[in-house]
């Protein structure tokens, strides 16, 4: 079960979530051809998707993926969206509205206070996280080591993303929330693979551009996400071009950095995940958001 502040997180970011994409699909009523809304709908039912999975809503997961699935074949198509198809993203939109509600009244809050409801402070946040590793975590059995990075023998969940034609991975224990991507304000005199710093409900964070971290040629300006990730009570936001899922490695299905790649291994890759027919690199999020690094 996730830890409160967890929640607290979930239902905030999909009340935005569910408001973007209720306000997308009636733009898509006056054009049912819009590319522009419908790339924003798919990319607010992937962020819906990604969230309850972190906290363990099942049912809302599956209902935000099958509103994925139908609008990745939509934009796939180029064509326009069929009016029985936008019922039932309004119809999947009002059940996940109502699984929301569902979950915020099995917390117990009043409705007054949930509607205006604030992330715990700080230090709440970090004693909830210290009690979570010491129960071994709330996401599929996932523990990490001192870093928040590192898995500790047997499985390990991990929340999988893009960048350009790669798929990398963080510790599910790493991570905090997912969020569409917003206006990041640019920082002078940082260095080069930052990419600003954000405002997160009040929090002020540093937002690292993944690409230019792990030093691909290209920067993150066409991402659609910012992964949350907490490491050692440091909050960072790390822009990448789409979340894609969480997945559950045995022990057997990873191999360590320097078996698979010996010297070419970089400093950030930990384990090399054996998917289907592709391999996935796993970051040690301690490593990639050190909090003795310095951005500027």
């Amino acid at each position: 079960m996730a830890s409160p502040a967890a929640l607290a997180a979930f239902f905030s970011e999909t009340d935005t979530h569910t408001e973007v994409f209720e306000q997308s699909l009636i733009a898509l009523e006056k054009d049912s051809a819009n590319k522009e809304v419908i790339n924003e709908l798919f990319r607010t039912a992937h962020s819906l998707k990604g969230n309850a999975g972190l906290v363990g809503l099942t049912e809302i997961h599956a209902i935000a993926t099958d509103m994925e699935s139908k609008l990745s074949d939509i934009r796939e198509s180029g064509g326009a969206v069929e009016q029985q198809v936008k019922d039932k993203l309004f119809e999947d939109l009002d059940k996940i509205k109502g699984l929301v509600e569902k979950a915020r009244g099995g917390s117990g809050e009043p409705a007054a206070a949930r509607k205006n409801e604030e992330r715990p402070a700080a230090q709440d946040q970090d004693d909830e996280h210290h009690e979570e590793e010491q129960q071994g975590g709330a996401h599929d059995g996932a523990a990490a080591d001192g870093h928040r990075g590192k898995p500790s023998g047997g499985r390990c969940s991990y929340l999988t993303f893009t960048l350009g034609r790669e798929e990398y991975g963080f510790v599910i224990t790493s991570v905090r929330e997912i969020i569409l991507r917003r206006n990041i304000t640019h920082v002078p005199n940082t260095k080069n693979f930052v990419a600003g710093i954000m405002n997160l409900r009040g929090m002020v964070i540093p937002v690292v551009d993944a690409k230019r971290k792990l030093g691909f040629a290209g920067t993150g300006d066409k991402a659609e996400n910012i992964i949350i990730l907490e490491n050692e009570g440091m909050v960072t936001g790390v822009l990448v071009d789409s979340v894609k899922d969480i997945l559950t490695f045995e022990e057997n299905m990873m191999v360590p950095a320097e078996t698979a790649l010996g010297a070419m291994g970089g400093a950030f890759i930990d384990r090399i995940g054996k998917a289907d027919k592709h391999s996935i690199l796993l970051l040690n999020t301690g490593k990639f958001c050190d909090v003795k690094e310095k951005y500027y």
